[in-house]
């Protein structure tokens, strides 16, 4: 009974009959679906994807790029990446540290062994393999392309219009503490080497 009420809610879903925020699903109005309907098929790019992914671990999450030694007291620069590109230009760095997540093109080469190895390259590196969260990585996508149809449309000429939107940006804020959240959890279940 659960799985034919979880199909049916994705169904509802995919025909924008009803939106979900979180564990709650609500029914859309003619104009409510045409406006979600609009926001899914709203062209992001990979860089933006990229950059509120940057966003959300390395300025809200992880935020500091220098390490503290607890033993030594020693201060380390770190340079940070995520999926191979360089969030920081830290060309004086002693640590580099590597985030790879479902998003990598290569995601399923990172096995064990891999991540052994590539963590002794150019004089070692951390790298963090991140789990598969398919859900947080489509509401990641959702979030940036709600984000960019607001910015868009939103021209104050029609009433209703505007208050789907502000419900939108509503819904939006509440996605983005479920995304920050979610990358919490990912981050500390991830493996690390």
């Amino acid at each position: 009974l659960k799985a034919n009420i979880a199909a049916s809610l994705d169904r509802l879903e995919r025909q924008n009959k009803i939106v979900r925020n979180g564990e709650i699903y609500q029914f859309l109005t003619k104009a409510e679906q045409d406006v979600t309907r609009a926001i899914k098929q709203t062209d992001i790019s990979s860089s933006e994807e990229n950059k509120y992914l940057i966003t959300i671990v390395y300025k809200d999450i992880l935020v500091d790029n220098k390490y503290r030694h607890d033993k030594n007291s020693n201060i380390y620069n770190v340079m940070r990446m995520l999926d191979g590109h360089m969030v920081d230009s830290a060309t004086n760095a002693e640590i580099t540290f590597e985030i790879i997540t479902q998003r990598n093109e290569n995601y399923e080469a990172f096995t064990e062994g891999y991540c052994l190895t590539k963590s002794n390259d150019n004089g070692g590196k951390i790298i963090v393999k991140l789990g598969v969260d398919k859900p947080l990585f489509n509401d990641l996508t959702m979030h940036i392309k709600t984000d960019t149809y607001i910015r868009k449309n939103n021209d104050g000429n029609n009433p209703e219009h505007q208050r789907i939107l502000h419900e939108k940006s509503t819904e939006n804020s509440e996605r983005a503490k479920r995304i920050k959240a979610g990358f919490e959890k990912l981050l500390l279940n991830a493996d690390y080497y």
